[in-house]
This record gives C-alpha cells, structure tokens and sequence, in this order.
C-alpha cells in the first residue's frame, strides 16, 4: 500500500509536500512499515481463516503488543508498569487460560475485546498517594495516624439522616427489640469524638450543598459553641492557611496576551495580482494570504480520510445500477458473486486513493452479504 500510494503521487499532480521528501525520510518510513508488519504478523495471520478461537487471537495479540510495546534495550517494563499495566496482564492471563471456548470472526477481535475490557475497573493499589487514605467512620476509628482530616461535617452528611422505613415504625420496631435510628447517631457521634484524638485533626465542610447553603454538623456547632468565639476565630485562621493552598491550585498567574501577528512583507515578494476568490479571502482572512502566497504553506491532506457522502452514495448507487443490469435478482444463487463483481469493477473505475479502499473495499464486502441476505 505505502509503494502504491507513493508511485501514485509521483504520477499524479502531487501534493505540495512531495517535493519536500527526502530519500532518507522515504526509507526510514520503509523501515518502520517492515517493522510494523513483523510486529502484527501474529494478527493478520488470521485474516485468512473465517473463525478463530478467542486464546489464540489473545495470544496473537500478546506477541504484537510485547513487540510494539518494547523499549531500545528489548524491556517491557514500561507495557506491563503500573496499576494499569498490571491489569493488563492480569485480563491477558485470563483470557489465555479461559477453559470455555469461544469462536468468532477474525476481524471481530476489536469489538469482542472492547467488551471484554469494559467492565474492567483499574484502582490505584496505594490510593492517590502512599502517604494518604482515604477511610470510612468505621476504618478510621482502628487507626492512628500523624494528620487527621474529618470531611463531610455537615448535617445530613455527618450525622446521615435517619431513613424512614416503609413497612416498619419506630414502635414496631421497638417492640420486636430492634435498635432505634438513634443508635446510629449515637455511633456516628462516638466515631467523631475517637476522631478529635488523633495529633493533628482538620474540620472540613463545605459552605454550599448544590444551589443551598449547607448547614454545619451539630458535632461542629457543639464545639464552636463550647470553645467561644475567640477559639473559633483561632481555628478558622488556621483553616484559611488550606483553603488558600487549595485556591491557589485554580489561580492561574496573570499574563499579558500575545500581541497581534502584524506580517510586513518586503514588496519585492508581495502578491502582484489577485483572483476572484483571493480577494474575499484577502478581506476576511488576510493572514490566510500571507500564509499562501508569501510563506508558500498549504494545508495537508489527511492522511486517512473517508470518502464524502456524495461522492460514496455515487459510487454505491453505480454498484447496485451494475448489478442489476448483470444479475437476475437478488434471489439466485450468483447473486453475491455478482454483487462482489458489480463493486470491484465500480471501485476500479472509481480510482479511489489506495488508502481509503483499503478501508472501504471490505467494509462493501460486509454489506454485499447484508444486502443479498
């Protein structure tokens, strides 16, 4: 495809950055499409073959993705590192040893490993940092730790609200001795006050819960209202200390906006004469212009690109115009090969760039079995 495409741009109008290529940077890209081949080897393979099983394609793609995935010195350390990586392994393992078998097209690999990838969740084993955890009333009243930060101090967060029962009251359930919704505020005040031990503790809440302003817990107004108002001064003063750390993460330092491009070119090299079209955009787009004509830049073609709709309706409707002028209808048996025949001719006539028949050619193969089915 790449020799194809390349002996096609020399034989047709070529693009601007054609001239620009040098035979190094033609090789070095011969270089690393021989390498990619050898490293996908594995997977297309199985191009061929109707139905693969699921362990074999995995292994397949073990073996492509440890020879893309290996560093200079033939590691692969940086394909298996982390949390993520390890899972990787992890699902890769599994899906090798998998005791059930399960066949399916070759060219559905993507879509059968994209589900099966799907419900994996990766957690960082440490939290976000080793130094820091992340625990429930319950975990933090069996630890002890330097730094203790007590969220969520807001009523109906810390204390939770109690939870009315829809099919049983507080006398049924008194009366069959289970316990009250008092109890859990009684724990939840107990975990606060084995909480307040710790060296250092820091009281958080937040001021706002969604479009209302959030009430603090009762633990919190208990306090400040023992401490007094001076120590409640205190304590807020230490607070502002991390409250300025955390608006300073969002304060972005103040810069003075780049000045305005003003491009003066010399004379000698400034467009003499301009089209129809040119001087809509020289008045809409000037920089447009100086990047056309005076710097020489133009814009790239991608390098992968579908065809339009018009352009691909044309080309289908051509397809099936053909087709029934060849073939009796859909129902005979030669209707597929017909219909297969009908597009290869219409895709030659077509010249459509290599690459994007290398997209789209098996794409209508897919649809010509819809089509006849």
């Amino acid at each position: 495809l790449f020799e194809a495409r390349l002996t096609g741009l020399g034989s047709t109008r070529p693009p601007f950055w054609f001239s620009r290529l040098t035979v190094r940077n033609i090789e070095r890209a011969r270089e690393l499409l021989v390498r990619l081949a050898d490293a996908l080897a594995p997977l297309t393979a199985f191009r061929s073959q109707a139905e693969a099983d699921l362990a074999e394609l995995t292994r397949a793609s073990v073996v492509a993705l440890e020879s893309l995935g290996r560093t200079a010195d033939g590691s692969l350390s940086e394909l298996y590192a982390g949390d993520a990586g390890e899972k990787l392994a992890e699902l890769l393992r599994g899906l090798v040893a998998a005791s059930a078998p399960l066949s399916f097209a070759a060219d559905e690999l993507p879509d059968v490993m994209e589900a099966l990838i799907a419900p994996e969740t990766v957690k960082p084993a440490q939290g976000t940092d080793r130094n820091i955890a992340i625990w429930g009333a319950l975990e933090a009243r069996l630890q002890n730790v330097d730094t203790l930060v007590v969220g969520g101090l807001n009523e109906g967060v810390w204390p939770r609200k109690p939870e009315s029962d829809r099919f049983m009251s507080r006398l049924m359930k008194t009366g069959i001795d289970l316990e009250p919704p008092e109890r859990r505020i009684g724990l939840a005040a107990h975990d606060f006050q084995m909480a307040m031990g710790a060296k250092k503790v820091v009281l958080a809440r937040s001021a706002r819960s969604g479009d209302a302003p959030a009430v603090p817990s009762r633990w919190l107004q208990r306090l400040l209202t023992f401490i007094g108002k001076d120590h409640a001064a205190v304590l807020r003063r230490r607070g502002d200390e991390f409250l300025s750390w955390a608006r300073a993460l969002d304060a972005a330092e103040r810069r003075d906006f780049a000045p305005r491009p003003q491009p003066k070119p010399p004379l000698t090299v400034r467009p003499q004469h301009f089209s129809v079209t040119e001087i809509e955009t020289l008045r809409r787009d000037p920089y447009a212009i100086y990047a056309r004509r005076i710097l020489g830049l133009m814009p790239l073609d991608p390098v992968i690109r579908d065809p339009g709709a018009a352009e691909r309706g044309t080309l289908f409707h051509a397809i099936l115009h053909l087709f029934t002028a060849r073939v009796a209808g859909p129902l005979v048996p030669e209707a597929l090969d017909g219909l297969i025949a009908a597009g290869r001719a219409c895709f030659t006539e077509a010249a459509l760039p290599p690459d994007v028949e290398a997209v789209w050619w098996p794409r209508f193969e897919k649809l010509a079995a819809g089509i006849i089915e």
